[in-house]
Formats: structure tokens, sequence, C-alpha cells
């Protein structure tokens, strides 16, 4: 009777799904398309005949404000103007109208603008226009496709919601038709008011918590939650924030995120009319995966500005589970995984990059992603072909997002499994990784590849101008966030900087808990020789990359090893007081 029954709940999702399907297409062909223009254009100052550079806080909320005033009264049209760039008066109006405007209706609208801008900014004395996208009309098959997109993502993140759920309580209030239909009305809206993804997010976040509660993992469950929360209100406060300061809810606190927003938004106008985008010309490079994932976003949600924000909370909470389970994998210690989540949940590193629409976070989360499925398949022996289908995807996601941590995550969990396979068999370890060391001869070829020039013998010139105490030093400050230390007096870090960076409070954790940190790597070492090993070579490789390539630590980048760090402080906490003591003084974590 209980095997029928689920049979027929699955027929009945099923006919809906087609239903939604079928109504999609329709509203695909029935709804009329609108016509996007972009329009680039450089505003230039009164006494200067170039452009004007590095805005300050105070110029950029008058330009901000004025260009959020700015309404044209030609036809039925919309306008935005959003900054390119955070450092020059560059610019991006979008045009968005029922029908194809003619040169001259763009002409009016730009001498509308000059006339407004100028009276309304006394300094601006030009107003230099350049057209980026014309006449770009929403394709037909487009638009079925992102209904057909918007309905399913909408559809299935109400079912696995419902998954999660304990029906035997739910009947009370609404059974398995009742519930159907209410999914069915959730995915036909978003058609009407496009804001499927942001709808999808509040889904599976609920349906995330229902799952571990229905685990019986109250921890867990509380954890995730309070972390999507806390970045959540995070977010909402930073963004008036940025409105107070800048006149605008972009951040000019981390300006890739401008950037961010304006590539998206190219890649957006092509997408929309079918074409697919010249995406390393947009970007500029080739790792455009972030950049083509903010297109997407805004092709098929809406709206953009919240919706990125917020699928970066959702992927940081994500983190929380995640590194729960990492920690006991890689340790077998519940209450360290607690201890460590806990961390996670309050740090305000991870908090504050989770309310930005940066590529960060993708980061942390694929390098934990690919750190896990490599430790369970050691460890569990569970179906290999799984885990190297999944590495590969995660790993391909990591090549578009930041070339060189996909090559060096690459090299890393090689040299973690050869390191495991002997250690089981209770070979010398240490001689073991002194000859996987040839691996850094392919890695260097495949790097250089990449990067187009000799990546050894750049590092050999960057060692030898640096030095190896120096190198150390700096190194050892970076752990603990004080590599402005081994900056002082260089162009890398200015006063107010090194006073923010030394009373911030992930230095303060990493400086009180140094002690924690280094007795955690000898637990681990003795635990599991080969994890310890890869971890410090994982975090001893990004903080060397990032310091050659940008001159410094900074915190965006130390999102990549912070989960780490924090495996290594809770066990050394751990170590410390004892497991006896600590689920004494603290019941929750038993």
């Amino acid at each position: 009777m209980r095997y029928k029954n689920k049979i027929n709940n699955l027929r009945l999702y099923c006919i809906t799904y087609i239903i939604l399907i079928f109504l999609s297409i329709i509203f695909g062909y029935l709804i009329k398309n609108r016509v996007y223009q972009i329009e680039e254009f450089k505003l230039y100052n009164i006494n200067e005949d170039k452009i004007t550079s590095d805005i300050s806080f105070v110029g950029a909320k008058q330009l901000n404000e004025a260009n959020s005033r700015f309404k044209s009264s030609i036809g039925d049209i919309h306008i935005n103007i959003y900054p390119v760039s955070a450092q020059d008066h560059f610019y991006r109006m979008n045009i968005s109208s029922k029908n194809i405007l003619s040169e001259q209706d763009i002409k009016g609208i730009n001498e509308e603008y000059t006339k407004y801008i100028k009276n309304d900014v006394k300094e601006i004395s030009l107003v230099s226009f350049k057209a980026i996208s014309k006449d770009a009309i929403a394709s037909k098959a487009v638009d079925i496709i992102k209904n057909i997109f918007n309905v399913s993502i909408v559809f299935f993140s109400f079912c696995y919601l419902i998954s999660k759920l304990d029906m035997n309580k739910c009947k009370k209030y609404a059974n398995e038709k009742v519930l159907n239909v209410i999914g069915g009305i959730l995915a036909i809206l978003t058609i009407l008011i496009g804001y499927s993804i942001t709808l999808s997010i509040m889904l599976i976040v609920l349906g995330l918590f229902f799952k571990y509660k229905k685990e019986n993992n109250k921890f867990l469950a509380i954890t995730f939650l309070s972390a999507f929360v806390i970045r959540i209100v995070t977010l909402v406060g930073m963004v008036i924030v940025s409105k107070v300061k800048s006149g605008i809810g972009m951040s000019y606190f981390q300006p890739d995120e401008i950037f961010y927003y304006w590539t998206g938004n190219q890649i957006y106008t092509s997408l929309a009319k079918g074409i697919w985008p010249n995406l390393a010309a947009i970007v500029e490079n080739n790792q455009y995966g972030y950049n083509l994932f903010m297109g997407l976003v805004e092709l098929f949600n809406k709206e953009i500005f919240f919706t990125a924000k917020l699928i970066n909370c959702l992927v940081s909470s994500m983190l929380i589970p995640l590194t729960y389970r990492c920690t006991i994998r890689l340790f077998n210690d519940k209450r360290v995984a607690k201890v460590t989540t806990l961390i996670l949940v309050v740090v305000p590193t991870f908090i504050l990059f989770s309310t930005y629409a940066l590529r960060d976070m993708f980061i942390t989360i694929l390098i934990l992603l690919i750190f896990y499925e490599v430790i369970e398949v050691m460890e569990t022996k569970r179906n290999i072909f799984s885990t190297v289908f999944k590495v590969c995807i995660f790993s391909i996601m990591l090549v578009t997002l930041r070339i060189y941590a996909a090559i060096m995550i690459t090299a890393i969990w090689i040299l973690y499994l050869i390191l495991r396979f002997f250690e089981k068999r209770e070979k010398n370890i240490i001689i073991i990784f002194l000859i996987s060391l040839l691996l850094l001869i392919p890695v260097e070829k495949l790097a250089s590849h990449f990067y187009g020039f000799n990546i050894f013998n750049t590092f050999v010139s960057y060692f030898t101008n640096l030095g190896v105490i120096k190198y150390f030093t700096g190194l050892i400050c970076s752990l603990v966030n004080l590599d402005f230390l081994t900056n002082i007096g260089g162009a890398v870090y200015s006063g107010k900087t090194i006073i923010i960076r030394m009373f911030y409070p992930d230095t303060v954790l990493l400086v009180l808990s140094a002690p924690l940190f280094v007795m955690g790597i000898v637990a681990a070492y003795k635990k599991n020789k080969s994890a310890t090993i890869v971890l410090i070579l994982l975090a001893i490789g990004f903080i060397t990359v990032y310091k050659f390539q940008y001159g410094g630590w900074f915190l965006r980048t130390q999102l990549q090893i912070f989960v780490f760090q924090y495996m290594f402080i809770a066990l050394g906490f751990s170590k410390f007081i004892g497991n006896k003591h600590l689920t004494g003084k603290f019941k929750f974590l038993e």
C-alpha cells in the first residue's frame, strides 16, 4: 500500500511538471519581448580633458544619486545607470523599450542625460557615449528555455523541500495533492514575476534545515540556519552602508563586484537574444566562470543585484555542513567538527565576503568539495567512478574561476592519494613524500603552459630577490594574518589598512590561537599523516602564489585556507582542554 502511494504521488508530480512545461512554452510565445540596449559613457570634469580617476566616496555618491534620479521622457522606456568601474568615471546606461529605438531616439536620450547631469553636477563638462550593445531583441526560443528553467528550478526546489518534511505531521494541514498544487502555482508565478532563483534559494534553505532536523542532527540544523540568517542580516547592513557611502548598493569597498555586475550584464544581453557571447573578450581573460554565472542569473531571474549576493550567502552557509562532515572524516571526532563549525559560523571574514557578489566563496567551496570527495573515497572505498566524475566536474568549474587554484588542488590531491596509499601499507611516508615532490615538474610545466611564461625561472628570481629568511617570515606572519609586518614600507598596505588588519577579529583569533594551531597540526599528524602534510602544503602553496602575484596575503584569498586552519585550531583546542572537560562545560558538543 505504501509503495502504491509513492507511485501515485510520483505520477501526480510528473503530470504537474508536464503541464508546467506546456504552460512555459505558451507564455514564451505570448509574452511580448522588450528591446535591450547598452550605452557605455565616460564623464569628464571641468578642469581636465582626460578621465577623472580614483573617485572618492563623496564624488561617487553625488554621481550615483544623480544617475538614479534620471528618467527619460522619450517613449515607454526603462533606464538604469550603473558604474562600470570603481576607479574611473565609467558608467553604463541600460535601456529597455517595447519597440526598437531609432538612432534619433538614442541621440535624444544621450542629449537629455548630458543636459541633466551637467545641470545636476556642476563639475561635469563632457559626456562621451559609446554603444556597447544595440537592438538586443530577446529571442522567443530563449524566452521559452528561460520559462522552462524557471518553472523547473522552483518546482524541483519545492519537491526537495517536501521530501525533507515529516509528512505525518504535514498531513494535518495539507495532503500530497494540495502540496503538489502549491508547487505548481509557485512555479507558474515565477514566469509572471520572474524571481525563480530567489524563491528557489529560500526553498532550498528550508529543505536543508528540515533535512538535518530529520536526520536528528539538531546542531547542524541550527548552525546552518543561524549562519544563513547572520549572513542575510549582514548583507542588508552592508548594502545600507554602501548606499550611504557611495549612493549605490554595489560595493566600492570591493570594486571587483562592480566589474562582475558589468560583465555579467554584457553576457546576459548577448544570451537574451540567443547569441553565445565571446566570454574571453568581455572578461579579458579565460577565468570567466563567475562572470558567466552572473549573466545566467540575470537571464533567468528578474532581479540580479540581491539575488547574486543571496546565492553567495547560501554557498557560504553550505560550507557549514560540508566542513562538519570533512572534519569528522579527517579526525573522526564530532566534538572537533562542532567546534570547527561554530568558528566558521561567526568569523567576520566569511560573513563579510558572503555579502559580496564575488567568486571567492565559490572557489572555497569547490576546494572543500574536492577535498571531501577524495578523503571520502580513500576512507570508505565507495564507488570510485562516481568520485572521479564529481572531482572532474568540480575541477573544471574551478579552472573557470581560478586556473592556478585548480592546478594546485589537482597536484595536492594526487600527492594525497599517493601518500595515503603507502601510509596504509606502513611505508616510510617521509621518503615517499620526498619522492612525490617530483610531481612538481609536470605541475610547473602545466602552469607555464597556461600562463605563457616559465614559472620555475620566475619563482627562482622571486625567491632570490626576497631571500629565504624574509620568505619564511612572511609565510608564518601570513598564517596569523600579520602579513603586513613583512610589507611595511611597501605600496601594498596603507597605514589605515595596517591598523584595521592588526585589530581585525580574525587576526586576533589567529594570533591568540596560534599555539592551538600548532598543537592541532601535531595531533592531526598522528591521526592522519597524509592529509596533514597535503593541507600544510596547500596553505604554503596558496600563500606563496598570492604573495608572488599580488604582493600580499589578503582577506579574500585567505578564505581558501581558513577552513583548514579552523580544523587544526579546533583539534588543538580539544587536545588542550581534553574532550571530557570540553563536553562537560559545553553540553551541546556531546
